[in-house]
């Protein structure tokens, strides 16, 4: 089911005053969660547990705790994370009206003892002065990098808004002096559904460009894992969205083959993106649709999902063509059945474009079951920058030319 927080959005603003507060109230709480409003979010759920819990009944209680973790977990507050999410797996396992399988039972315990291996972990802080610059570069099979350094050690990493956690290889991490939190693997999913074993470092000063960072989780990651060998390549670490939202606004200049931070976040009223958890979401028109995409700068090519390939079989199918192709990432390689369509229009914001081709994908994978695609780098390299902005919730573009 689409987790489209534009319509409730439109829809409360219309009918809110008619709902009865503690229904408004739960609203409001995912949507300010959604637009990155974490702080608010989570007043709005203080106020309703105590104003209206009797009222609640248990799914609802237990949607508020998953929008009060996910606060908490993009305010860096760990042991507040792993608090409410046990308070999520105690009601589960006390509740009737809740389903659960055991599989994803376990996963929550798993995150629950992660999250506690961070309790003593300070907050994620930034320091920036003015506005940063940080130089870019491309690999051969078209990853956007740049320079970070730790203790005097420089590497290339990912600049990746599809990854929910910033990740390093193992080596790396020795090399830099990160030291694993404890000998305790930590098992973590990908796009794909598969299981890759990790362990946590923390890293106590990260310079990225002209920009520090302080008390920086990583998931160090085996370097096996992080190995093309078809394409001769390997992933060094990924600068994911626990970083990138800190950033507040990143302005990718293709030409300039950099990145600006501006000190001031400029607000525009486009508010075209929100949030699932830690994956930005932006909404786009295609034709007569208008569809959501999740922005995935790590993806060289945008598609469709299975969502949309189930909504439109028939046309797919019959102006499509039909093949098999192979998808890899992180701890992942799958070959797979798409369709591919030619010359597809794509607005977002007031900049229309024209895809050349797109895939559409047949099988259904976790990161995209929600949505209706992925947005990525042959769209979000179309023009000469863009603009993506975590304060006013916009992704819009530059053409410089």
């Amino acid at each position: 089911m689409a987790r489209d927080f534009f319509s409730l959005k439109t829809a409360l603003n219309n009918s809110g005053s008619q709902l009865p507060e503690a229904r408004e109230l739960y609203f409001r709480a995912h949507l300010e969660s959604a637009f990155n409003k974490t702080k608010r979010s989570l007043l709005t759920i203080d106020l309703l547990f105590s104003s209206h819990k009797k009222s609640l009944n248990d799914p609802f209680i237990a949607n508020l705790l998953i929008a009060k973790s996910k606060n908490h977990r993009r305010q860096f507050e760990y042991k507040q994370t792993a608090e409410t999410l046990s308070a999520l797996s105690n009601l589960i396992e006390s509740s009737s009206n809740i389903r659960m399988d055991s599989v994803s039972q376990e996963q929550l315990k798993e995150r629950v003892q992660y999250y506690e291996s961070l309790e003593n972990v300070p907050q994620q802080s930034i320091f920036q002065t003015k506005d940063a610059i940080i130089p870019t570069n491309k690999t051969a099979i078209g990853h956007l990098t740049m320079q970070v350094t730790c203790n005097g050690v420089t590497e290339e990493f990912v600049f990746d808004t599809g990854a929910a956690y910033s990740v390093i290889a193992e080596s790396v991490a020795d090399r830099m002096g990160i030291q694993p939190l404890n000998n305790d693997s930590i098992r973590i999913n990908t796009h794909m559904g598969s299981l890759v074993e990790a362990k946590t470092g923390v890293v106590p000063g990260l310079r990225i460009g002209d920009l520090l960072f302080e008390n920086v989780v990583f998931k160090i990651i085996p370097d096996r894992y992080l190995a093309f060998p078809s394409h001769n390549y390997s992933i060094r670490g990924v600068i994911g969205f626990p970083l990138i939202h800190q950033m507040k606004e990143i302005r990718i200049d293709h030409q300039a083959g950099n990145i600006v931070i501006p000190q001031t976040p400029v607000n525009q009223d486009l508010h075209n993106m929100f949030m699932d958890d830690l994956m930005p979401v932006v909404r786009l028109e295609s034709g007569m649709d208008t569809l959501l995409f999740i922005l995935d700068t790590g993806a060289m090519a945008s598609s469709f999902s299975k969502n949309y390939f189930d909504a439109r079989r028939e046309s797919i199918i019959k102006k499509g063509q039909h093949r098999t192709t192979v998808n890899f990432g992180v701890g992942w390689a799958v070959e797979h059945e798409i369709y591919e369509l030619t010359d597809v229009p794509f607005k977002i914001g007031n900049y229309e474009m024209i895809l050349p081709k797109i895939q559409v994908q047949t099988e259904e994978f976790s990161y995209t079951k929600n949505y209706d695609g992925i947005l990525g780098q042959d769209v979000l390299m179309h023009l000469d920058e863009m603009i993506l902005n975590f304060e006013s919730m916009y992704l819009t573009f530059n053409d410089k030319r």
